[in-house]
């Protein structure tokens, strides 16, 4: 079982993964709050990322929070 981080993450170039956990955090990717750029897009793109470091027949398992949404508009 390895941990990467986004920079390693997106440097990563070896081969797929058989599993790949995400666990509340593609929510936070690209909001700007962790000296990352705003990139309204970020979580898209992360998914992509995400997609592509899957090996053939491997599996993604992704926790994301649920429930009423605290936010007035």
């Amino acid at each position: 079982m390895r941990s990467l981080g986004v920079p390693e993450l997106d440097a990563y170039t070896g081969p797929g993964f058989d599993a790949i956990f995400s666990y509340s955090s593609l929510e936070h990717d690209d909001l700007g709050r962790y000296t990352d750029p705003l990139n309204p897009n970020g979580d898209i793109e992360r998914m992509q990322k995400l997609a592509g470091l899957i090996a053939p027949h491997g599996k993604l398992y992704l926790g994301l929070p649920t429930g009423r949404d605290g936010a007035v508009i």
